[in-house]
């Protein structure tokens, strides 16, 4: 689980960045990459907190 949420909050700030820099002009897109920034740090703080659990035998 600490995996999948880090990199699905690399993948969202990655993918926020990219619509910045690919529809630079359009205020629409501006905002999706807005509201999907703080999405993307948050699932990547909390990967990145979260332990892993403990291997039983």
């Amino acid at each position: 689980m600490k995996n999948i949420l880090y990199i699905t909050g690399l993948a969202l700030i990655l993918t926020s960045i990219l619509l910045v820099l690919e529809f630079s002009d359009s205020n629409r897109m501006s905002l999706i990459a807005g509201m999907i920034l703080p999405i993307g740090l948050a699932f990547n703080i909390l990967g990145f907190i979260l332990k892993p659990k403990a291997i039983k035998n």
